[in-house]
């Protein structure tokens, strides 16, 4: 059982460090403008069929054949809190 623990901790530690080292040194060059910001938000809210319950989501799923991708957000994503 500590190994199956183990194994998982040296995983997740390598993939931390791999992530780590995708990040950017200067992350202030990706930020951008809030009218950006708000563009990409309606095009994922209008592209992307969102389910407000996850029932819901996982019969349509089912139905489907495809997975549910489930983001739960406190607020609403475009900003309005």
């Amino acid at each position: 059982m500590a190994h199956k623990y183990g194994a998982l901790l040296v995983t997740a530690l390598t993939l931390s460090q791999l992530m780590l080292g995708l990040c950017p040194a200067d992350a202030r060059q990706m930020v951008i403008e809030g009218d950006q910001a708000r563009e990409n938000i309606k095009k994922v809210n209008s592209d992307i069929n969102w389910h407000t319950s996850l029932n819901g989501a996982l019969m349509d799923a089912r139905k489907e054949n495809k997975m549910v991708l489930w983001v739960h957000l406190v607020g609403k994503m475009d900003g309005a809190t």
